[in-house]
């Protein structure tokens, strides 16, 4: 019986050490600093005229190391309205990154000039930084991003 008692706490001592070394890494909003081409695509509202339809669109963002994200690009809904669009954190709701590398940030969002409704994120940082994938949580959206770090040497 003591080995018995032995052996189930050698088991817990080992599992609670794998649990602790599950997630070697440690990411920051420091991580995601830097210029990121990007892309996204699904389908979502179109904020002109409420359509849900095929949406695309790419662009450049840059994350200042500090949670602030600007950036710009095009949008297409349908492929019959390819327009602007622009998108930036507040000064005072950077975005979010946990340790894991998951994370969370909300734009402020205009599309042809007009400022549209916050969009808000999930996402996570691959490879060190250098991409990030996410998608919006926002009702009426199903669309995947990519975003992939540009290179410095150009």
């Amino acid at each position: 019986m003591k080995r018995l008692i032995v052996a189930l706490f050698l088991l817990a001592m080992t599992i609670a050490s794998a649990a602790q070394q599950h997630h070697p890494y440690k990411c920051t909003n420091a991580t995601g600093k830097g210029n990121y081409g990007y892309s996204c695509s699904g389908v979502a509202t179109n904020p002109l005229d409420g359509l849900v339809e095929p949406f695309a669109a790419y662009g450049v963002v840059t994350g200042d190391g500090k949670g602030q994200w600007d950036g710009y690009g095009k949008v297409s809904f349908n492929g019959k309205l390819i327009v602007p669009w622009t998108h930036k954190t507040r000064p005072y709701a950077p975005s979010i990154v946990n340790p894991d590398c998951t994370g969370s940030v909300t734009y402020e969002v205009t599309v042809a000039g007009y400022p549209q409704p916050d969009a808000h994120f999930d996402f996570v940082i691959v490879n060190g930084g250098q991409e990030i994938k996410g998608f919006p949580t926002d009702a009426g959206y199903a669309v995947v991003c990519q975003l992939i770090q540009l290179s410095d040497d150009r």
